[in-house]
């Protein structure tokens, strides 16, 4: 399928503000993204996965890898019995949001289940065979044994194990390094009480090299549906359909199967051609790297800081349908979340989160093997850029956020550059355009062509950025 990349944090590229004319905003808009779904389904070790973006089918190659984490998560009969459910459930049923809800023991369950037991949680890397090279069904095997994989040896029949997959698989330290934590994340509708949310540090790189999409992109299964959506044929029941919910007894004698049925890429993929606008002076450009960064507007001032393109970003694995509710699963902003589902119409402006924020990057720069030679007629080659979604709603009164290519010699000197809008939002459920949108969405594929013009009078020699006014 595609080649196992070890995820390494890359130095983040710092841009240099300085004061340019004033900018229009008649610019080219982006294409809607195509949405870009993965679907996959494991049976014990047997896996077939197909990408759906553009018709393509692929297939596994020698060495990929799948990331696992295993989690004891008790059962909702033991967890009802506990100081911290009477204290949730009082909390809950004094609130507004009590009426929403049939069941609010289970929705607390799923809620704080994958936060219970850090103690037992166990992880590890799956890889293919290489009797699978080749075909787009996978058999991977594991050093550990099945046993091994369930933390807690004396856990009873009616208790469960979660078990989350990430594809392709970061490497070993990066799970050991991060494991699932609790996040209390507020809300006032709960008189001050916390949910613990489930969380987990990805890295989108902040240096790519330009082509090679499939290192960079992060897909998971988070193995069930935190939320509990139904299922049609089974309305009455929790969906366990995305497949990673069992007993140890079950599964060690045969009776269960931990199934990865609904993988989703958390990243955007942009995909563009380059060229040189028609009216640049020279027909021909050498480029080394380009700088992808974006802007937004909040409270009336243009920023280029509110959300990160790439770097370590906090993945919540809570939010697990982005596109229906909304959620934005990569915390790319700089303030704490404080709404459960991390809401993409939350303020990006807030209180500072350092532990999540830390390693969060502005840009991404595509840093190119050799020089690319860039015409009016352009490359006839293909870019690739992976990116952390905007996922967001900065300003409903101004614009959509925008993408900006700065394109530079070897040199370093900064030469070229466009701006694009991204596109209006489509509605989940209907498909209906809407009338705004929020930047980069999850799981999108995105084609387009990269027009890149030279500089405005008295951009040259400088690092080009906008002045802009940083919170």
């Amino acid at each position: 399928m595609r080649k196992f990349y070890m995820l390494a944090a890359m130095a983040a590229v710092v841009a240099v503000s300085c004061k340019r004319a004033d900018l229009t905003d008649d610019i080219q808009v982006m294409p809607q993204g195509k949405p870009l779904t993965v679907e996959a389904c494991l049976d014990k070790n047997l896996t077939r996965t197909t990408l759906d973006s553009d018709g393509l089918t692929l297939l596994w190659e020698a060495g990929d890898q799948l990331a696992v984490y295993s989690s004891f998560i008790g059962s909702e009969a033991s967890f009802e019995t506990t100081p911290r459910y009477s204290e949730l459930y009082t909390a809950f049923m004094n609130s507004d949001m009590s009426d929403d809800f049939d069941d609010v023991s289970g929705l607390l369950y799923w809620i704080e289940s994958g936060s219970l037991y850090p103690e037992y949680q166990k992880n590890g890397i799956l890889t293919v065979t290489d009797a699978s090279a080749g075909s787009a069904q996978g058999t991977f095997t594991s050093e550990n044994t099945a046993d091994a994989w369930f933390g807690k040896s004396d856990s009873a029949e009616d208790e469960n194990y979660w078990f989350t997959a990430y594809y392709p698989a970061p490497s070993q330290e990066f799970l050991n390094a991060h494991p699932i934590k609790s996040f209390p994340c507020g809300s006032e509708d709960l008189g001050g009480v916390s949910l613990n949310l489930p969380w987990v540090m990805v890295n989108v790189p902040s240096v790519q090299d330009g082509k090679s999409w499939s290192r960079y992109q992060i897909v998971v299964c988070s193995g069930f549906d935190f939320l509990g959506f139904e299922d049609d044929n089974d309305p009455d029941n929790h969906n366990y359909d995305d497949g990673g919910i069992v007993s140890r007894q079950g599964f060690l004698n045969g009776s269960e199967k931990i199934r990865f049925a609904s993988f989703q890429p958390l990243t955007s993929l942009l995909h563009f051609n380059l060229k040189v606008g028609a009216l640049a002076p020279e027909d021909t450009y050498y480029i080394s790297k380009i700088v992808i960064s974006q802007e937004a507007i909040f409270d009336g001032n243009r920023y280029t800081d509110l959300y990160a393109l790439s770097g370590d970003v906090p993945y919540f694995i809570f939010c697990n349908a982005p596109d229906r509710d909304d959620d934005t699963t990569l915390w790319n902003r700089y303030c704490k979340p404080v709404y459960v589902g991390n809401h993409l119409y939350q303020t990006p402006v807030g209180e500072a989160w350092e532990e999540g924020s830390a390693g969060l990057c502005n840009t991404i720069t595509l840093q190119f093997d050799e020089e690319q030679k860039v015409t009016k007629d352009g490359t006839g080659e293909d870019y690739y850029a992976v990116a952390i979604p905007t996922n967001a709603r900065p300003d409903s009164n101004y614009d959509n956020p925008k993408l900006v290519f700065s394109a530079y010699d070897a040199s370093d000197n900064l030469i070229l550059r466009a701006r694009l809008k991204t596109p209006n939002r489509k509605n989940f459920e209907t498909g209906a355009e809407e009338s705004y949108g929020i930047g980069l969405e999850y799981g999108h594929k995105y084609d387009f062509t990269v027009t890149l013009n030279t500089l405005m009078d008295g951009e040259a020699g400088n690092a080009g950025e906008y002045n802009l006014i940083n919170w």
